[in-house]
């Protein structure tokens, strides 16, 4: 129970038969809620729900350990119906009492806001990189050029792809001044 991931174990039927109190808090669910009712019932109605029997039987034919399969953006349903992005790692457990699966469920809401955070971030740069007027350019914590602005090029006369990825020491002094550029 001090799992940091949701637990679910799922037998080859698809009935889940036990969850840890780290998927229910994120799920919103009482144990009572889930055991003995089928696994999909955590899935959006719909072609997701359809998807999962078919994924569920292929696995319990080929069990292993493994992430859930790439392209594959899964979310669960919470209590009240909200649904939530999820990754599932799966895992075979065989017991004399048949085949279950082990399922590490962790909600990554706050990934997938971190990450088009950070799309729009990159997105804002590249539109005043291609735009500004002047020379911009961002250089990492060990001075090698992450950006270079259309501004840049002219002064510099050097294309983005000829330094981004390179030292900075590396770029010549700008043209016709005898002092280097601070960035």
């Amino acid at each position: 129970n001090q799992y940091p991931d949701g637990v679910l174990i799922i037998g080859s039927d698809g009935i889940i038969v036990d969850a840890n109190e780290t998927f229910l808090e994120i799920s919103g669910y009482e144990k009572s809620d889930l055991l003995g009712k089928r696994m999909e019932i955590l899935m959006p109605k719909g072609k997701s729900r359809a998807d999962h029997v078919c994924l569920r039987k292929k696995y319990v034919k080929n069990p292993s350990k493994r992430a859930l399969e790439s392209g594959i953006e899964p979310e669960l349903l919470r209590k009240d119906g909200t649904s939530f992005p999820v990754d599932l790692m799966l895992s075979p457990l065989r017991t004399e009492a048949g085949m279950f699966t082990v399922t590490l469920v962790r909600d990554i809401t706050e990934k997938q806001k971190i990450l088009k955070n950070e799309r729009e971030t990159k997105n804002n740069l590249d539109a005043i990189l291609s735009s500004a007027p002047i020379a911009i350019y961002s250089l990492s914590t060990d001075a090698i050029v992450l950006s270079w602005s259309k501004g840049a090029k002219k002064l510099f006369g050097f294309n983005e792809q000829e330094v981004v990825g390179k030292p900075y020491r590396l770029i010549p002094k700008i043209k016709g001044k005898n002092q280097e550029c601070i960035a």
